[in-house]
């Protein structure tokens, strides 16, 4: 995604946090500045890719739920992901950045493969999450979705 060509012909442009901006074209939406993303995006089946620029620290409760979403990008500055964040998503899979440190509630309910190589314990650590289960093994589990270590490209289907 061409974060420039998109803010010069975006379709919308807006806030979703304090210190955040937001540019769209057709499916396409690029975040950049500094902050948490708020719920700005709950709901819109119009998004189909996100990318967050370096400098947003937070992805807030509930920001992309029951998004349509096809790909998203996350900065190596992001340091926690709320409740609720990526749930009802159409999302597939998810790359989380190493520097994560705090997981909400239920943050990707719904995404089938999770790609992580932190050793982050979610915030609310409980059958949400399965007993043991975050624990940096190679393969863990959250709820349907199975969390693989980046490295771990075994599971790549051609």
């Amino acid at each position: 995604m061409d974060d420039q060509w998109i803010k010069k012909n975006a379709e919308r442009t807006g806030k979703c946090g304090d210190g955040l901006t937001w540019w769209q074209l057709d499916g396409d939406l690029y975040i950049e500045g500094q902050g948490t993303v708020d719920d700005t995006f709950i709901g819109n089946e119009s998004i189909r890719n996100v990318v967050i620029a370096p400098g947003c620290t937070g992805i807030g409760e509930s920001a992309f739920f029951a998004c349509d979403l096809e790909n998203v990008e996350l900065p190596e500055t992001l340091k926690h992901i709320g409740d609720n964040a990526f749930s009802a998503c159409t999302l597939r899979s998810l790359a989380i950045p190493d520097g994560v440190t705090e997981i909400g509630r239920k943050a990707f309910e719904g995404v089938e493969e999770i790609l992580y190589n932190g050793c982050a314990q979610p915030e609310w650590y409980d059958d949400n999450w399965g007993a043991n289960n975050w624990n940096c093994d190679p393969v863990l589990r959250f709820r349907n979705s199975i969390c693989r270590k980046r490295s771990d490209t075994s599971h790549r289907k051609g």
